[in-house]
């Protein structure tokens, strides 16, 4: 893919280094700063801007910026004449005093943005104000933006912890005109002022850093809860991610890293401390949370509840536990840097989609089943366990009242049970080896129990739909002590896990409880309940204990994760391509926790640098994220080996992982750098972390040194989960590195460093070389195993040479389609190079074919199966519904680096950076319709394509929830709405299901009796042949529809391009779309060229919206 990197370089190169750009000198603070030549108020003005802070959408609250980053001023131009282009700009900074601190002036540029050094300006808030001017010389009416660099001195302040609960007071004169309250407390906290609950935008607050290193902190205004006299400050902390019991430190180790809650913070009052945290604060170890746990949940005892510690004057009972708080200083002092990137926040309430009652056990009994490394719970409504009637770990079958044991069981299950629950009234049973040891390795054991002296109640479980990241909400009313509990899952238990029953399936949680307990008070008007302090990955939750019937509006899904802004939209005519991006970008979504997490349900949720390092190209098309992955970058630095320069595998470097990192997990620090100057021209990470950056890979020669060649250099975990043989790690790693290498020879040139850029490049050539005589056999003609991650990294990487290149491409196709019957073989690395190398060496049609398969293994399969179809994520493993209990996450985005293709490749953005050209190309091959956009911070950027009449392919699989007909959801065949005409003919058409295509039907005369005529056919399910519903030999798959048909009228293609006033864009359309017969007045005309090596039209667009219509 050299040629692609080329390209798309030339392009962004053009933009950024070829602009000449003159600025007048920066004013003396306090002195006027007018723009030149602009008379009165502007009100005159046909344009206008939008401006941006650091990517960050307009908000109520300023844009907080520590004082150690770069401030990025971006705006979005609005004019009456969208085709106009901008020659200058004008900003002005003033800080809340309304005195000027900054004045720029650039002329003879088109950039739509501005970069600010670190340490331009001090703590405090700041209003920037923006004009632009056109090629006319007219001035846009005035655009402004706050933001507050957060600097506080934090002299006097110190380190407190390690209670719950922490109080202190302070007098004030007057009630305040302004007062920040800048704060830390980690893991979770909450605040409370004069005892109000702060509402601080967010949940769980508390950034996660590399804690020995550096400490993230809020800036938070709370002039509106102070009062003049006595105000009562109170924090209640949770252990959160700085848990070292479930989250140890594997770097930067300190004595103090036993201390989970800690707590500083800085009030400012009218621009002045006036309370600090230190030992004259009051602290208490017990409050109504009596445990917390990000794996395993909370709970919450509401009998506990007190308001007198959130008031003034609070005077604690002397028989209380209630002391002056311990300073940790003397062991704990990280870098204080404000948080700037955007809170976790509530995104979506969800209602239940299905409340399902249950009941265990027949009268006078209690028991049920648990799958492997679960717990099973016994409760009694009344009375206790008098004996245990019968009890099996192993292959048992059956259910409670007729359980029977299987040819695997566990001889002392019987013994273990009754010592743990006989006379009791609730018991807890771990379904594990650890507890029955291991009757028969290798076997997915189950853990049932059939007890007598008590009846359970009833229970309910919870279908919310989706499977995303968050917590539950309940209102209930009950007697006090009432003890509630609510256990989260992301699938329902099925074989070979046990029975489907209707119950949940923990199993692939491991040893995560995921279970919050709520003991009410008993307030007679009743109680609600939100967890603070934990988060699950969720689409059911069970529901025990509670009282009465539960009902819809009871219970609630509350969904939240860091709230990035989505900018993407993709739609196109395949139902499952829309399926894949859907699921895709809500995966992600649920794993921004602070951090890109790799999963949000089980007991890992880390800082996984394989995962941000695939998912980052996808990342920052979906997600405004640049500010939320400018933090994680940082985080890369802090746990950078000062050394070596080596990284771990996670970050922050706690609980799992290596260091040195396995190099395709390292290379998430250049990739996350690149990727944000490829679809967004900015280099100020590329700026702050250069020496770090090259640091790094200095580190990657000394191993490959040290293993003496590419051909030893052996990694722990390479092309992760492939669906087929995997490649030699080796492979990937050398390709991880030639990719930095590269990225890093761009970077240089991006940032004026033509020396750097020269060597980098070099050293890039060099390793293609290495790359070749590690892994290039001549007797086969081919790379390693000449399979789809070798072929697809050497050509992506540009390692093939150029006369071999057709072979490979050629080699590869054969491997998909022929050897692998349309499947897939790789894994989590060979995946994300896969699609775009079909599609940049003229294989797009089969790209999507390849992406639109619906059979084991692939994308589609996730989402159109019959066992537990994804609606919300994407799997961890291929197949997952039979794989586990262990690693078989249900919301790992690692492969989601598909969506950053469908994007690119299919939509048809290939390039967005403001101010440099950008790069249209949809996709025509097998879709009827594409539509793609972006909404960037110089304006929305799309494209789409739609074709009525001619022929059309269409590729539909049965909705997964139905199990004979689709009358809800018929296939839909369409000529395109008006204009388009009927469908005149049919030429084939069949039914497939299975991985091989095992049922495979053909009904072209179905097809073309229902719908010959009609301009749209909705095409029923109940009328295919019953062989693919019958059909025994893959019983997980849907039946899929494929057909190609002819309409009556000739193809006509509609494409349309919106372009941001200010910018311009080059446009390539494939020839095959025939003649144009109407263009828009303002493009410029459509000229043959090439582009992915077949013949093409192209344009250069101005800002506006340009439509063409193409006739066959």
């Amino acid at each position: 893919m050299k040629r692609l990197f080329v390209f798309v370089f030339g392009l962004v190169l053009s933009a950024v280094v070829g602009v000449t750009a003159t600025a007048t000198g920066t004013s003396a603070r306090g002195s006027a700063c007018q723009p030149p030549s602009l008379t009165g108020d502007g009100s005159g003005s046909t344009s206008s801007a939008t401006l941006h802070v650091n990517e960050l959408r307009s908000s109520s609250a300023p844009a907080v910026v520590d004082v150690s980053e770069y401030v990025t001023l971006a705006w979005e131009r609005a004019h009456s004449t969208p085709t106009e282009t901008q020659q200058a700009y004008w900003i002005s900074i003033t800080d809340s005093q309304g005195r000027s601190v900054a004045c720029v002036q650039q002329h003879n540029t088109s950039t739509p943005h501005h970069v600010l050094e670190p340490r331009t300006f001090e703590h405090g808030e700041h209003t920037a104000t923006l004009r632009w001017q056109d090629s006319k010389g007219q001035w846009s009416l005035p655009a402004t933006a706050t933001f507050e660099v957060a600097d506080p001195n934090w002299g006097g302040s110190q380190w407190i912890g390690d209670g719950r609960r922490f109080h202190a007071e302070v007098t004030l004169s007057a009630a305040p005109e302004t007062a920040k309250l800048y704060i830390s407390g980690i893991g979770f906290y909450k605040l409370y002022i004069n005892g109000v609950d702060i509402d601080t935008g967010a949940v769980l607050n508390g950034a996660w850093s590399v804690w020995n290193a550096r400490v993230l902190f809020d800036s938070i205004n709370v002039a509106p809860y102070l009062k003049s006299g006595t105000n009562a400050i109170g924090v209640m902390l949770g252990g959160g991610w700085r848990n070292t019991t479930q989250f140890p430190p594997q770097s930067h180790k300190s004595s103090c890293d036993a201390h989970n809650r800690l707590l500083r913070a800085v009030l400012e009052v009218n621009g002045s401390p006036v309370l600090r945290t230190n030992t004259t604060w009051m602290m208490s170890s017990t409050a109504p949370i009596t445990d917390d746990s990000i794996y395993n949940g909370e709970t919450y005892d509401a009998r506990l509840e007190s308001d007198k510690w959130k008031l003034p004057h609070f005077t604690p009972s002397p028989s209380s536990d209630w002391t002056h708080a311990t300073q940790y200083d003397s062991c704990f002092s990280p870098t204080m840097t404000a948080r700037s990137f955007p809170p976790i926040k509530v995104q979506e309430v969800r209602p239940p989609v299905n409340i399902n009652k249950l009941t265990a056990c027949p009268q006078a009994k209690v028991g049920g089943l648990a799958a492997e490394n679960t717990d099973l719970v016994l409760t009694c409504a009344s009375g206790t366990i008098s004996g245990i009637e019968f009890a099996s770990f192993g292959t048992p079958t059956g259910s409670c009242g007729n359980f029977s044991k299987g040819s695997c069981d566990a001889a002392s299950t019987m013994k273990i049970v009754q010592s743990m629950c006989v006379g009791k009234s609730s018991c807890t049973i771990p379904a594990t080896d650890t507890t029955f040891g291991d009757p028969c390795y290798g076997t997915a054991k189950v853990l049932a129990v059939q007890a007598t002296g008590c009846s359970a109640s009833p229970y309910f479980v919870v279908d919310f739909g989706e499977n995303l990241s968050g917590l539950t909400r309940i209102s209930v009313r009950g007697s006090a002590g009432t003890v509630v509990t609510l256990r989260h899952a992301e699938v329902l238990q099925h074989p070979p896990y046990g029975p489907a029953d209707g119950n949940i399936y923990t199993g692939n949680l491991r040893t995560a409880k995921a279970t919050d307990t709520y003991i009410l008070r008993g307030d007679a008007d009743g109680e609600e309940y939100i967890p603070s302090f934990t988060y699950h990955g969720f689409r059911y939750v069970e529901v025990r204990g509670y009282p009465g019937e539960l009902k819809s509006e009871n219970i609630s899904q509350l969904h939240f994760r860091t709230d990035n802004q989505l900018i993407s939209s993709f739609k196109s005519s395949s139902k499952v391509l829309n399926a894949i991006q859907y699921g895709a970008y809500r995966g992600q979504g649920s794993n921004m926790m602070s951090v890109p997490t790799d999963c949000d349900q089980r007991d890992e949720r880390l800082g996984w640098m394989g995962d941000a390092s695939l998912s980052a190209d996808s990342f920052a098309l979906n997600y405004a994220s640049k500010t939320f992955m400018s933090s994680f970058v940082r985080s890369i630095v802090d746990d950078q080996d000062p050394a070596s320069g080596s990284l771990p595998d996670v970050v922050p470097y706690q609980r799992y992982g290596g260091q040195p990192a396995d190099p395709s997990w390292s290379a998430a620090f250049p990739q996350n750098v690149w990727v944000r100057y490829k679809h967004g021209g900015d280099t100020t990470m590329a700026k702050q972390w250069w020496h770090q950056l090259g640091f790094y890979v200095a580190n990657l020669e000394a191993q490959v040194a040290a293993a003496k060649g590419f051909s030893n250099w052996k990694p722990p975990y390479g092309d992760w989960v492939p669906a087929g043989k995997k490649v030699d790690g080796q492979v990937c790693s050398a390709f991880s590195f030639i990719m930095a290498a590269q990225q890093m020879s761009e970077l240089a040139a991006a940032i004026g460093n033509t020396t750097a850029a020269h060597d980098y490049a070099s050293l890039a050539d060099s390793l293609r070389q290495k790359y070749r005589a590690a892994f290039y056999h001549s007797s086969t003609n081919c790379f390693d195993d000449c399979g789809q991650t070798a072929t697809a990294l050497s050509l992506f990487v540009g390692a093939v040479p150029s006369d071999h290149v057709n072979a490979s491409v050629a080699s590869l196709l054969t491997d998909i389609e022929k050897q692998n019957n349309n499947h897939v073989t790789v894994g989590i690395i060979g995946a994300k190079a896969l699609f775009p190398v079909l599609s940049e060496y003229g294989a797009q049609k089969q790209a999507v074919a390849l992406a639109e398969q619906t059979s084991q293994p692939s994308w589609g399969y996730m989402f159109f199966n019959t066992i537990e179809p994804a609606t919300s994520s994407v799997w961890e493993l291929w197949d997952s519904p039979t794989q586990g209990p262990g690693m078989n996450s249900r919301n790992h985005h690692m492969f989601s680096s598909i969506s950053g293709w469908l994007i690119t490749y299919v939509g048809g953005l290939r390039h967005v950076a403001c101010g440099s050209t950008l790069l249209m190309a949809p996709a025509f091959h097998g879709l009827s319709s594409t539509s793609v956009s972006l909404n960037t911070t110089c304006g929305r950027v799309a494209v789409s394509h739609v074709q009525i009449g001619g022929t059309h392919r269409a590729s539909v699989p049965r909705d997964p929830t139905s199990t004979s007909s689709l009358s809800s959801s018929p296939a839909v065949l369409s000529c395109g709405g008006d204009g388009g005409g009927v469908i005149a003919s049919v030429s084939n058409a069949a039914v497939t299901r299975g991985p091989n295509a095992t049922c495979a039907v053909d009904i072209t005369a179905i097809v073309a009796r229902q719908c010959a005529g009609a301009q749209e056919c909705e095409l029923d399910w109940t009328s295919l042949p019953p062989a693919c519903d019958g059909d025994t030999t893959a019983p997980s798959h849907v039946p899929h529809l494929h057909t190609t048909f002819t309409c009556s009228v000739p193809a006509r293609h509609t494409v349309t391009a919106v372009v941001p006033v200010g910018e311009r864009a080059q446009l390539f359309l494939p020839t095959t779309v025939g003649t144009a017969i109407r263009t828009p007045h303002a493009a410029t005309s459509l000229e043959l060229t090439t582009f992915d090596g077949v013949p093409a039209y192209t344009a250069v667009l101005p800002g506006g919206v340009h439509t063409w219509t193409f006739s066959e």
